[in-house]
């Protein structure tokens, strides 16, 4: 958010903060997908570690289902994984930034959240 306090409207600040939050939420969703995909490479490196390195396996390429040996796909599913922390890694930044940033307009406009019982009070 640009640091200018011209006067929003109170329905300008309420649609910032939260298109804000829902960036924010849509961060977190992707860490958590990536997460999963992530102990999935982990599984298939247990497993491929535990195969004999000459056996079939398949892989699946964008759009193209391969067949190689073990040995030939471990390598690139190793780098997959790796590919896929530094994502994961790129996404925390990111859920950092949005996150002071959500912050930082809350404290700005002195958004509050009210308890569930202030909530129904009103």
């Amino acid at each position: 958010m640009s640091s200018d306090n011209r006067n929003y409207s109170r329905q300008e600040v309420k649609k910032k903060f939260e298109l804000l939050r829902q960036t924010q939420r849509q961060l977190y969703a992707e860490m958590a997908n990536a997460e999963v995909q992530l102990s999935d490479y982990r599984e298939v490196l247990w497993a491929l570690k535990n195969s004999d390195p000459a056996a079939k396996c398949f892989y699946s390429q964008p759009g193209v289902l391969v067949q190689r040996t073990v040995e030939e796909i471990f390598p690139i599913v190793v780098l997959d994984k790796e590919k896929l922390e530094n994502e994961i890694e790129k996404l925390r930044l990111r859920i950092e930034e949005k996150s002071r940033e959500v912050e930082q307009f809350r404290a700005t406009f002195n958004i509050q959240f009210l308890s569930e019982e202030q909530s129904q009070a009103i």
